[in-house]
């Protein structure tokens, strides 16, 4: 459950934070990311998504977005940005801090890194993910449905 929680929010903050036009292609995009919880057993998510501009413009509106028991900051970078900031969930705390980078239109890089404290046990996380531009054509992975490979 804390790796789902974790890998969501990383994910928000690894969707990008560009107000310009899109600086990636449009297009099918696959994912690869590992999400390290040090306890020998990386999850390893592999997906594929297919990115219109309004879905590009979705996951900055989600990115900027101010949650519920959080404060993050956000700082661009020449060629992506990096992000820190603290949440309070329920019982738990989490303070996170990572990267984008954009190399260029068809390649992103992100990386993470959390500590959840809950009943004042720390649990640190670590997500790495690379993302590339497969092709201009999504095939049947529909915008807003991200196919999710098992």
């Amino acid at each position: 459950m804390r790796v789902l929680l974790l890998t969501a929010i990383a994910a928000v903050f690894c969707g990008g934070a560009f107000a310009q036009a899109p600086p990636i292609k449009m297009g099918l995009w696959e994912k690869n990311m590992t999400t390290d919880n040090g306890d020998g057993s990386p999850a390893i998510l592999k997906s594929k998504s297919c990115v219109t501009p309004a879905e590009w413009q979705e996951m900055e509106k989600s990115f900027t977005k101010q949650r519920e028991g959080c404060s993050i900051q956000t700082s661009k970078t020449a060629k992506g940005y990096t992000f820190n900031g603290t949440c309070n969930i329920g019982e738990t705390q989490l303070v996170i801090n990572g990267s984008t980078s954009i190399p260029d239109a068809e390649h992103i890089v992100s990386e993470s890194h959390s500590v959840s404290t809950r009943n004042g046990q720390k649990r640190q996380t670590v997500s790495k993910s690379t993302s590339r531009w497969v092709s201009a054509d999504c095939g049947k992975v529909k915008p807003g449905d991200p196919e999710i490979e098992d």
